[in-house]
C-alpha cells in the first residue's frame, strides 16, 4: 500500500495520464473524427448537399458529445487523488506521521 492509499482506479487513471503518447498519438486520433467529418461537410458545401452538411454536423455533435461524457467520467477519481494528496501533503506540513504500513519504518 501506498502512503496515498489510492485505489487502483486512482492508480490506473494514474498511470495512463503519465503515459507519453506523443503530440502525433493525439493529433491522429482527433484527426480520424474531424477531418473525415470537415471532409463531407466541404462537399455538403459546394455541392449544396444539406443532407451531407446535416450529417457532418451530426458526426462532429456525437464526438464532442463522446468525448465530454468520457471526460466528466475522470472527475470522480481525479478529485478523490486530489483530495489524498492534499491530506497528505497537509500531514506532511504538520509533522504528522504518514499513514502506511511501512510508516514506522521512517526517519
Amino acid at each position: 500500500m501506498s502512503e496515498l492509499d489510492l485505489t487502483k482506479e486512482e492508480k490506473d487513471l494514474v498511470a495512463a495520464m503519465t503515459r507519453n503518447q506523443g503530440v502525433w498519438s493525439t493529433i491522429g486520433f482527433y484527426s480520424a473524427a474531424v477531418v473525415p467529418s470537415l471532409l463531407f461537410a466541404g462537399y455538403g458545401v459546394s455541392a449544396e448537399n444539406l443532407v451531407a452538411m446535416a450529417v457532418a454536423f451530426g458526426a462532429l455533435l456525437f464526438f464532442v458529445i463522446w468525448l465530454i461524457s468520457r471526460e466528466l467520467s475522470y472527475v470522480a477519481p481525479f478529485l478523490s487523488i486530489f483530495r489524498k494528496i492534499m491530506a497528505h501533503e497537509q500531514r506532511a506540513a504538520l509533522g504528522q506521521p504518514v499513514a502506511g504500513p511501512d510508516a514506522s519504518n521512517r526517519p
